[in-house]
């Protein structure tokens, strides 16, 4: 080097400039690849974010529990009452109803005239097709000679020819036992099913704010577990009105149905000589069978729209439950304010402000670094 230029980069604050110019050269050159770094590191953060819930601002809770709450009453009327794409439950409680009525059906009497075995206007026994009846599980099968002791013992003031009530009275009373088991294993089940359904729902709206989430599906099944207890009760006033009373008002069809009976059991009892007693009771059968038919009929739709009615769409009316679920969490001793349910997860809270400082660091450091790079 010439002496002019050795002299220029002698000493430390020539090593110190040409240091820093070194670095400064290295710098820029690898900003580009810093800047893309930067940037991808921000892209992750923000994906993070993303898939966090958002937080709900206090001054906002109140708003979006009422938004929520009313979705949710939206939905849960649609699924019960079968007006939305979803139609699993309301088919799943259809064969709730149809599965009361099979066992309420299982219990229509049964009459064993001779060799055979008549269930209504049905003849069925030995002969019929060649098969065999199997009449061990119902629990209502009475033999002729049942229904005949039943018949003298209630003998009295009628004229000849005509059947003792109180007979009638007292056999059609021992076919209606297990009607009440039949219709509470249906609203069990109906509650079941809608609780589960319910959990399901709830857990869609409210799953990013696990104290509203929890809060709400006890409060629905508590909701649940009222209106099935007041509909069991009014199942049980409906079957102990029909215990208590033999009525209809639907003579000609009982009268029709009775004679199909009575041609039936006629047909069983096989003997042409028929005396006016053994009449007697075979009427005693028809009529049975053909009033517990009525009863059957009346009882199984009455039950079924009770239940629809009184506990399905009373509890998923959309107008009324997201009041009254409301009303039930601040019914005890703790008052659930909106801003302590809608809260959110404490842990996801915390993640959200640590990425939310994160994202904002990488920001700001993108910035200075596009800024130096439009300098240059």
């Amino acid at each position: 080097l010439d002496p002019a230029t050795a002299r220029e980069r002698a000493g430390v604050k020539a090593l110190r400039n040409a240091l820093s110019s070194m670095l400064i050269t290295s710098v820029k050159s690898q900003l580009p690849a810093i800047m893309k770094n930067t940037e991808s590191k921000l892209a992750a953060v923000r994906k993070q974010l993303d898939a966090l819930p958002l937080a709900i601002p206090p001054e906002r809770a109140d708003a979006e529990l009422s938004k929520r709450l009313y979705r949710l009453a939206r939905v849960l009327e649609q699924l019960a009452t079968g007006d939305g794409d979803d139609m699993q439950l309301y088919q799943e409680m259809n064969e709730c109803y149809k599965k009361m009525r099979d066992t309420m059906g299982e219990l229509m009497p049964a009459f064993i005239v001779n060799d055979a075995v008549v269930i209504g206007a049905r003849w069925i026994g030995d002969r019929q097709d060649g098969k065999t009846v199997d009449i061990d599980g119902r629990e209502h099968v009475f033999t002729f000679k049942d229904v005949e002791v039943i018949h003298t013992n209630q003998r009295g003031r009628e004229l000849p020819g005509f059947v003792p009530y109180k007979a009638v009275e007292m056999l059609m009373k021992q076919c209606r036992e297990g009607w009440a088991q039949a219709a509470a294993d249906c609203v069990r089940e109906v509650e079941e099913k809608l609780e589960e359904r319910t959990d399901s729902a709830v857990e869609e709206q409210f799953s990013d704010v696990p104290v509203a989430n929890k809060l709400i599906k006890a409060k629905a099944r508590e909701y649940i577990q009222q209106l099935s207890n007041e509909m069991h009760t009014r199942v049980m006033e409906l079957i102990h009105m029909e215990h208590n009373d033999i009525f209809t008002l639907h003579d000609k069809t009982f009268m029709h149905m009775q004679s199909i009976n009575l041609q039936q059991l006629r047909l069983a009892y096989r003997n042409k000589d028929v005396s006016v007693a053994e009449d007697d009771v075979l009427r005693m059968m028809a009529a049975a069978l053909a009033y517990f038919s009525l009863v059957y009929w009346r009882l199984t739709d009455c039950l079924a729209l009770h239940i629809r009615e009184d506990l399905l769409r009373k509890f998923a009316d959309h107008e009324h439950l997201p009041d009254r679920l409301r009303q039930m969490l601040n019914s005890g001793k703790i008052v659930h304010k909106a801003s302590e349910l809608m809260a959110g997860d404490r842990e996801q809270v915390k993640q959200r402000q640590e990425k939310t400082q994160v994202a904002t660091k990488l920001e700001q450091a993108l910035e200075l670094i596009q800024e130096y790079m439009i300098q240059q």
